[in-house]
């Protein structure tokens, strides 16, 4: 691939394996405007792709959404995963485009969006530049930050996750040596005695609940494991538990909710552990709507529930080493918080 510095961007020669690739999603399609949208976003992606590949970048195609033939259909999505720093969206423009259009389904969860313009040769692009975040539907190209400052961004964005990350995080092991912060509380301080016992008992999962790799997105009760997604758990009766309260959003439109986390020792290197949501308040349901995310180290969705009108709890079962890092996330009305835990 040949690189062409012009003012603030790169023009690009795109590879003929790009193109290839690109014409084989093509085909998949058969809606004409699809079809034309999944090319062009294929090639956006191999463009960026083996540009961040020469300047000695590791990307991962295949656990992106753009190279997953279903979501291509589904969504207008051209993201690049860049493994532990997290994906960038490569959005298409045309040569008389002024502006970039950014779809809804693709406004979160991006670390960067990085604009490629195509002109009448499908032959060559240019990388015009870069944003870090899209806050409306619309950005004018004139926002754009040059594109050779995309790696050094990308490294700062990675230097802030990991400081920040370090200022809020639970150390779980310390738990075990009575060393626990005093926002966590015990439950029976919280919670009137009957309701204590049973948050210290999580409920045994059925068969029909286990899952095999696939993310539960309407199960309120999941379980998974963050090393070994057929690993079965038993039932959780013992071990130490506590209970921090959550408030999301601010004021009268303030939601208050309590994580509820038990952790027991299963074997010298492996712990269960119970994440439980449930209400503070008189009512007896969580907020219809409220979703609730497990998050791997690279802050990717690996469980998520989201509370209907019945919904007394959502629980999570799953386990994991020490060491190993994962962060519960609660959403609602578009206000969010995250609880970041190392085992």
């Amino acid at each position: 691939m040949n690189f062409i510095l012009t003012a603030n961007s790169f023009k690009v020669s795109l590879l003929i394996s790009t193109r290839i690739c690109a014409e084989k999603f093509r085909r998949q399609q058969h809606e004409p405007h699809k079809a034309k949208q999944v090319y062009l976003n294929s090639l956006a992606v191999g463009a960026v792709q083996n540009y961040l590949n020469s300047l000695g970048w590791l990307t991962n195609c295949e656990q992106s959404d753009s190279w997953n033939p279903i979501m291509q259909t589904l969504m207008d999505v051209a993201d690049l995963e860049i493994p532990n720093y997290g994906k960038i969206e490569c959005r298409v423009v045309l040569f008389d485009q002024q502006e970039l259009i950014v779809p809804p389904e693709v406004q979160s969860d991006r670390i960067a969006y990085v604009v490629v313009k195509f002109g009448s040769s499908l032959c060559q692009c240019e990388l015009l530049g870069f944003v870090p975040e899209i806050t409306t539907d619309k950005i004018s190209l004139s926002q754009l930050q040059p594109i050779e400052r995309l790696t050094s961004y990308l490294r700062e964005f990675k230097q802030l996750q990991t400081e920040k990350q370090r200022q809020t995080v639970t150390e779980l092991s310390k738990w075990w040596q009575g060393i626990i912060d005093e926002s966590w509380q015990l439950v029976e301080k919280v919670f009137p005695p009957e309701l204590a016992l049973s948050f210290r008992s999580p409920n045994r999962l059925q068969e029909s609940d286990k899952i095999d790799g696939e993310e539960p997105s309407d199960l309120p009760h999941s379980r998974t494991s963050l090393t070994t997604p057929n690993h079965q758990i038993d039932k959780l009766s013992q071990g130490i538990s506590r209970v921090k309260l959550l408030d999301l959003g601010r004021d009268q439109n303030a939601i208050h909710i309590a994580l509820i986390l038990q952790l027991v020792t299963q074997d010298s290197r492996e712990i269960d552990i119970s994440a439980k949501i449930c209400p503070t308040n008189t009512s007896l349901y969580l907020p219809q709507g409220l979703e609730i995310r497990i998050l791997d180290q690279n802050q990717k969705s690996v469980l998520q529930a989201t509370a209907n009108k019945t919904n007394e709890t959502i629980e999570f079962l799953f386990s994991g080493e020490p060491g190993e890092v994962f962060s519960i996330k609660a959403s609602f009305n578009e206000n969010n918080i995250v609880e970041t835990f190392i085992i």
